[in-house]
């Protein structure tokens, strides 16, 4: 564990001295700390769930499928 970084108070996470200094990024590392929380800090199960979000996205039209060419 990184001891020289100061302990974020939502998750008690060391918090990277950038974040500190870009909204944007702190923003970013809260998602990730959530979404990797949701899936019980299991990589399959963040893996499914993120496979889950682009169906619906697809199904709502908010997302386009890729092909390749």
């Amino acid at each position: 564990m990184i001891t020289s970084a100061p302990l974020s108070a939502a998750n008690s996470l060391p918090v990277a001295p950038r974040q500190r200094q870009d909204p944007v990024l702190a923003e970013l590392w809260e998602i990730k700390a959530q979404m990797n929380a949701q899936a019980g800090y299991n990589v399959k199960q963040l893996l499914e769930n993120a496979h889950t979000e682009v169906l619906a996205m697809r199904a709502a039209g908010l997302l386009v499928a890729h092909k390749a060419s």
